[in-house]
């Protein structure tokens, strides 16, 4: 080592050649150095060269090269006089291509991935003792990676002020990987380009600043981007780094809980005697605390229903919660590891794809708005208040109210498939969430309304018993005879059904995923047509095979009931269509009559009369066919208002303003 800095090896093989035209007398000296391959932390900078004259006038001059030919990396510091007397120094640096990798030597942890080059002019004055330095520098094609954020940054030809105590970048620009920009203010202090020090704003009002993957950080990963302000500060050994943010378009925040990741390295740990510690003799050595070294991070997030959050119970079995919703949340990582977050997340939308049967089953539950997930510093145990809707769910009720049934209009009623309502809540902590669920007739009405309540006062007092409706419903599509479930899962019909059911979800979701693309591309470029959906699904709820229920067993492959449903959007979501064509197999109602195949229609529209959304004007019709093959039908006009409140005053004052609103702006 041929130059001491702490961060920074110095080392290289040449040659030095002195000449002293007098050893005896005051007299002229020259001295110079030539290394062809100076390396810096072991890499080749090139060939260094120093030409140092003495003339014996009191003056000392020295003309410094360091030249790499691969890449023009030019250090020049010419015209340099030292006046032996004074002290006073003198002297023009140039710098062309400086290697920007040269900060990962400075800052040896938390970047990465730096690349480009600087240039530098600048004059040297003061004295030996006092250096001072003045010029300007420009960045060209530069990049870094902020480690722990994963963001990849980008600089254009950016110019900044160089002296001997910092670095100026205020004006300086920095672009993500999607060419969103970011403005620079602060600098870069440091004291003869030692003991560094940040002092710097990065701001933007949308920039990727999350760009993260599963194996970086096995607390969360992702993607987070929006309106942003990150301002870095401290010395680069134990940088605080704090970020306020706003969450938008783009956001994906993934949050792992069904694993644990371990990584420590077992040589940082020695086993020592305790007694020793407790009662240090004189050949005790005592070694002083070293300073706490690492990156500090305070995240202050504001999660707005533009983002994706994922919440991740196993992702071998695609166990996933998706959801979209406000949210305020600190997140807390300390530089002694330790990770928390602060905070409220408040569910607007979402999906959970729950898992049976280790994964051999997996249905879809939409989310319902207003569930909440808590954090209180563990990032695992956030409390959770959920409640999640199977949704699109048909079958028949003669099963399930089989006891209750007495007279003929009722059994023949409870053989058409109605709606039903599966819900699920979610309770707990997201490590250890409780699941229970709950079965609802929102369409029944009159006798056949109040005997399914009448089962369901009864199935709530036994957990069991409820639970193995639900699983009948959510493997089988039905209801299952009372203490069958056993039976029916051992069946072949039982499993023929389940498989037959889940494989015609996976191909209607995917099929109706690849229309909704193509409809979308091709229809919403007008602005009149702000989106579209395009559902098709198929299914079956009665038996298979030779089962009682179905005598014809060459037709038991036969969907029950095939439907298709078109959701165009218009004036940016403010109006709502949905309009659906059923096919319906009348063997599926009732096998034992002799109701033909048919076709029926539903639709449902809804306005929203206010920009924020709370008040919605709904209306629908439903066609259907009776047991008997009698025609039906159902309309309906409503209005809807959502608004969250704590009392009834409140909710009719919060009612009687938006009324108020709706009236100025028609």
């Amino acid at each position: 080592t041929i130059i001491d800095y702490d961060k920074i090896d110095f080392t290289g093989e040449g040659s030095i050649v002195l000449l002293k035209e007098n050893l005896f007398e005051p007299s002229s000296s020259i001295l110079k150095v030539d290394i062809p391959e100076f390396y810096l932390n072991d890499e080749d900078y090139g060939q260094l060269t120093v030409d140092a004259k003495d003339d014996g006038s009191g003056d000392v001059a020295v003309d410094l090269k360091l030249a790499r030919e691969l890449d023009g990396l030019l250090l020049h510091v010419k015209d340099f006089k030292l006046n032996k007397e004074s002290k006073d120094i003198s002297g023009v640096i140039t710098a062309r291509n400086l290697a920007m990798s040269t900060f990962e030597f400075i800052i040896n942890d938390g970047i990465s991935n730096t690349g480009g080059g600087a240039d530098v002019d600048a004059v040297l004055s003061g004295s030996i003792d006092d250096i001072k330095l003045d010029g300007v520098g420009q960045v060209t094609g530069g990049t870094t990676t902020i480690d722990y954020l994963g963001a990849e940054l980008y600089f254009g030809e950016e110019k900044f002020i160089v002296n001997d105590n910092k670095i100026d970048l205020t004006g300086g620009k920095l672009f993500d990987r999607y060419g969103n920009e970011a403005s620079i203010e602060g600098q870069l202090n440091h004291s003869l380009f030692k003991d560094f020090t940040s002092e710097l704003r990065m701001s933007s009002t949308r920039f990727l600043a999350l760009d993260t993957e599963k194996g970086d950080n096995p607390s969360y990963f992702g993607q987070g981007i929006g309106d942003i302000t990150v301002d870095f500060s401290g010395p680069f050994s134990s940088t605080d780094i704090v970020v306020e943010a706003k969450a938008g378009q783009g956001t994906v925040i993934n949050i792992p809980v069904g694993t644990v990741y371990e990584d420590y390295n077992e040589d940082l740990i020695k086993v020592v005697d305790r007694e020793s510690v407790l009662n240090p003799t004189e050949e005790t050595v005592v070694v002083a605390t070293p300073t706490l070294e690492g990156v500090d991070v305070r995240m202050n997030l504001t999660i707005t229903p533009e983002a994706e959050i994922n919440i991740i119970f196993n992702e071998s079995l695609n166990d996933i919660m998706t959801g979209y919703g406000d949210g305020n949340m600190r997140v807390v990582i300390s530089r002694q590891g330790e990770f928390n977050i602060f905070g409220e997340y408040v569910i607007d939308r979402g999906e959970y794809l729950f898992t049976y049967f280790g994964g051999v089953v997996s249905k879809p539950f939409t989310m319902e708005r207003g569930g909440q997930i808590t954090w209180d510093g563990d990032p695992i145990n956030a409390n959770i208040n959920l409640t999640a809707n199977y949704e699109n769910l048909r079958a028949p009720t003669n099963i399930l109210l089989a006891e209750f049934l007495t007279n003929s209009d009722d059994k023949a009623e409870a053989r058409q498939s109605t709606d039903i309502d599966l819900v699920m809540y979610l309770t707990g902590t997201l490590y250890e969430p409780q699941v229970d669920f709950d079965i609802g007739f929102s369409s029944l009405q009159g006798n056949l309304k109040n005997l399914a309540e009448s089962k369901m006062r009864i199935l709530r007092t036994n957990e069991a018993d409820l639970n193995e409706q639900v699983a009948g419903l959510i493997l089988f599509g039905s209801f299952l005879p009372s203490s069958s479930f056993g039976d029916t899962v051992g069946s072949a019909s039982g499993w023929a059904r389940t498989g037959y059911n889940t494989l015609s979800q996976a191909i209607s979701n995917q099929f109706s995923h690849i229309l909704s693309g193509l409809l979308q591309e091709a229809l919403t470029e007008n602005g009149f047509i702000s989106g579209i959906d395009f559902d098709f699904s198929f299914n079956k709820s009665s038996q298979f095979g030779d089962d009682a229920l179905d005598p014809t067993p060459s037709s038991s492959i036969i969907p029950d009931e095939i439907e298709v449903h078109l959701k165009p959007r218009f004036q940016n979501d403010r109006w709502e269509l949905d309009y659906g064509t059923s096919y319906v197999n009348g063997n599926g109602i009732d096998a034992t009559a002799t109701i033909p195949n048919y076709v029926v229609h539903d639709f449902n529209i809804g306005f929203y009369l206010t920009d924020d959304r709370r008040l919605k004007l709904k209306a629908y019709g439903k066609w259907d066919k009776t047991s008997q093959g009698d025609d039906g039908s159902k309309y309906g006009l409503g209005l809807n208002y959502r608004k969250e409140f704590g009392s009834l005053t409140d909710f009719k004052q919060a009612l009687s303003d938006d009324l108020a609103k709706l009236k100025k702006e028609n």
